[in-house]
């Protein structure tokens, strides 16, 4: 206090601690086409981690997702989009996601090009100062080339807080990059490239490096190789590895994970 730096000790059960990891995936896609030349798509799905020893960390994410395809001009159509997600943390109830969108989309060449705007509403159950409403607006690029999939996808969003959340309103920047080939009939590789930034309006706390104002930006890589393991195509066996990298100017929010993981999919 009064100028000095006061040296704030974590406490053993807040240090970073290795364990492992199990992780599921489920999901179900359709898409419904009309008279009219629209599409109809929905998607709904799973995931999870739950951990060996951390169980207070294990994970879960339920969602459902709906999109309409309306064609407005050859090659043009506007898409509307809704979704909800559920999240739990350690076996309770974390948040409540809804969200809706709007976008443009548009073909040019062998890419597919897309703009959009997107609303979401995040309530925490357990901690309703986090609730936040969240504007984004966003572009992606698809396009197929010689046997290649590449995807550009940036968004930029202001999450501002329902309540006295520290750091107020923040400021949200995510970018990636994906590619994906199928190596041979039965091997496919791919590898994913993200960014993400975050800034936060007003200063974090007066015991972290002078109320500061939190920054934090995420880089990361993952690369997977899969392979079919029957002649139909449902079984696919896979093997991932992902590294990512957390720089911020508070050092209480700097992290690195490193992950490998292998994989059984089925496909239907």
């Amino acid at each position: 206090m009064g100028g000095n730096l006061v040296p704030i000790v974590l406490a053993d059960s807040q240090r970073p601690r290795s364990d492992a990891v199990l992780q599921s995936r489920a999901s179900l896609y359709r898409d419904f086409a009309h008279d009219s030349g629209s599409t109809t798509s929905l998607l709904a799905y799973f995931r999870g981690r739950q951990y060996a020893q951390e169980g207070d960390y294990t994970y879960y994410e339920a969602a459902l997702g709906a999109s309409h395809n309306l064609p407005i001009a050859p090659g043009r159509s506007v898409v509307l989009g809704a979704s909800l997600r559920e999240l739990t943390l350690g076996g309770r109830p974390l948040a409540l996601f809804a969200g809706s969108s709007l976008g443009l989309r548009q073909s040019l060449g062998g890419c597919m090009v897309q703009a959009n705007v997107e609303y979401e509403y995040r309530h925490y159950q357990q901690s309703a100062y986090y609730s936040a409403d969240v504007l984004w607006g966003g572009a992606g690029l698809d396009c197929q080339w010689r046997g290649n999939t590449v995807q550009l996808t940036a968004r930029a969003g202001r999450d501002s807080a329902r309540g006295d959340r520290a750091g107020g309103d923040t400021t949200r920047i995510e970018s990636s990059l994906l590619w994906r080939r199928d190596w041979t009939p039965r091997w496919t590789i791919e590898a994913l490239l993200y960014a993400v930034h975050n800034g936060d309006q007003l200063g974090y706390s007066p015991l972290l490096e002078n109320n500061a104002t939190r920054r934090i930006d995420r880089l990361g890589q993952r690369l997977s190789l899969s392979r079919t393991l029957d002649g139909s195509g449902h079984w696919r066996a896979s093997v991932e590895l992902e590294n990512s990298r957390d720089y911020s100017n508070l050092p209480i929010f700097r992290l690195n994970e490193h992950q490998i993981s292998m994989g059984l999919r089925y496909l239907f």
